[in-house]
């Protein structure tokens, strides 16, 4: 016996653009999460990415050096690649605040836990225990994901 889940609004998955390439999953993670990211990040992102800039002309809008512009446009494209990233800035809204402004922080905009303490004004224990506990969500969703994923290849019975 096949009992699916429920599925609620929030649960319906984002609509992927046809190829998964990585440059067409970043151009789709921008579009839908652009607002996320910081203001720099974006512009580098955008420039980069969907108008096709060259590292130097980005670094110059975002002043940063060319090399320090390639190096961030690579580290902001892995992290919008990442499951983590999209499941944050897809459920956040629906967490207590605290935990959505740490996983903000950390997830999002890539920041230590450190860092993310001292702009939250909480001690850098909290911040870490919030961190575990948002991580805890993600890994337990990515096991669901994984498994829903396959079921539907037929590799787990039912």
């Amino acid at each position: 016996m096949n009992i699916a889940p429920a599925r609620f609004a929030h649960d319906q998955p984002h609509r992927l653009p046809p190829s998964t390439s990585k440059r067409d999953l970043v151009l789709w993670a921008i579009t839908e999460h652009g607002k996320a990211l910081d203001g720099r990040d974006e512009v580098l992102l955008r420039a980069v990415v969907i108008d096709g800039a060259t590292y130097q002309a980005a670094a110059k809008l975002v002043g940063l050096t060319p090399s320090g512009a390639r190096r961030r446009a690579l580290k902001l494209v892995r992290r919008l690649s990442a499951f983590e990233f999209r499941y944050v800035a897809r459920y956040r809204a629906a967490w207590p605040p605290r935990d959505a402004a740490v996983a903000a922080c950390c997830i999002i905009r890539g920041l230590s836990t450190r860092e993310t303490a001292a702009e939250l004004g909480m001690s850098a224990a909290i911040a870490r225990r919030i961190r575990e506990r948002v991580l805890t969500r993600i890994e337990g969703a990515r096991a669901m994901y994984d498994l829903c994923r396959r079921q539907l290849r037929g590799e787990v019975a039912s």
